[in-house]
């Protein structure tokens, strides 16, 4: 599973990273909402750790792009081909 966080203060993506990988999830970092609004338009992400408070794009707008842009469920409950999660199908989108 591929996540991206998008957290611009040092210490706390560092910490997220840390202890993601160490589950064994692939991890993309991002320090602002321009940043993390292009890795998430260019790199499929399973999950998308998203910070409120970004310099320039706050996390609202950048959330806001990816659904207007059709890149992201609004349907958390949506699985990546938009079908509803059923016995056997695996992990669901959107953090849950």
């Amino acid at each position: 599973m591929r996540i991206l966080v998008v957290e611009d203060e040092p210490a706390m993506a560092e910490s997220l990273t840390w202890g993601l990988e160490a589950e064994g999830y692939v991890v993309d970092v991002a320090h602002n909402g321009e940043d993390g609004l292009w890795k998430a338009q260019e790199t499929g992400h399973d999950v998308i750790i998203l910070d409120v408070m970004l310099p320039g794009l706050d996390g609202y707008q950048v959330c806001a792009r990816l659904r207007a842009e059709g890149l992201w469920d609004t349907d958390p409950d949506a699985d990546r081909d938009g079908r509803r999660p059923g016995p056997g199908r695996g992990p669901r989108r959107g953090g849950r």
